[in-house]
């Protein structure tokens, strides 16, 4: 780590614009399909919310009997 505080900033400020402008450029690339992830993000949710309900009726339903 360099002793001069202007050159350490200078370092993390250039990291940072180069990891943005990565972050921008794979963005740009993947923007048609980021709906498509959402959407599969949410399908996934609704799923699983489905078959915990499933499962905590089915946990209900044999207490119930015995």
């Amino acid at each position: 780590m360099p002793k001069n505080r202007i050159i350490y900033f200078g370092i993390l400020v250039t990291a940072g614009a180069a990891l943005l402008w990565i972050g921008a450029v794979f963005l740009a690339t993947i923007k048609d399909v980021l709906i498509y992830f959402g959407a599969a993000g949410v399908l996934m949710i609704v799923m699983g919310v489905i078959l915990e309900a499933r499962k905590g009726r089915a946990s209900t339903d044999s207490e119930n009997q015995g």
